[in-house]
C-alpha cells in the first residue's frame, strides 16, 4: 500500500463535490439529495483542498466536519485510493458511511457549507 489509512479527527473538514443537478443557482442552496449515498465519497482537507476536490462537472464543493457526521451516527473512514486503482491516486479519499434517511440527509445539508463555487455558477 502506498498510502497509510489514518484516523480522521472530529475537527477535520471533508469536501464533497456537488453536481449542478443538486445545486439551485437561484437560491444558492444545495439539495439534500447530494447526500444520499450510504457510502458517500469525500476528500479529507489534510491532503486535498476544496478547489482540488472539484472536477469539470462540479457546481460547488461543500465542507462537512467529521465530528458533525459522527454525531449523526455516520462512520467516517479514510479510504485512500492507490495509484493502480480506478480514480487513483487519491490520498485524501474518505467515505461517510451509514444509512442516509431523509432526516440524516437534511441534517448533512444543513451542516454543510459551500467552500468553492464554479465561476459561472456565482
Amino acid at each position: 500500500m502506498a498510502f497509510a489509512v489514518e484516523e480522521i479527527p472530529d475537527e477535520a473538514n471533508l469536501f464533497r463535490k456537488v453536481h449542478p443537478n443538486f445545486f439551485n443557482r437561484e437560491t444558492g442552496m444545495v439539495s439534500s439529495a447530494a447526500f444520499d449515498k450510504d457510502e458517500m465519497s469525500v476528500n479529507w482537507e489534510k491532503y486535498r483542498s476544496a478547489e482540488q476536490s472539484a472536477d469539470e462537472k462540479s457546481a460547488v464543493v461543500v465542507a462537512l466536519v467529521a465530528g458533525d457526521c459522527r454525531e449523526l451516527k455516520q462512520t467516517v473512514i479514510h479510504t485512500p485510493i492507490e495509484p493502480d486503482q480506478e480514480f487513483g491516486p487519491n490520498q485524501s479519499h474518505a467515505e461517510i458511511c451509514g444509512k442516509k434517511t431523509g432526516s440524516v440527509k437534511t441534517k448533512l445539508k444543513d451542516k454543510s457549507r459551500i467552500v468553492w463555487r464554479r465561476a459561472e455558477v456565482m
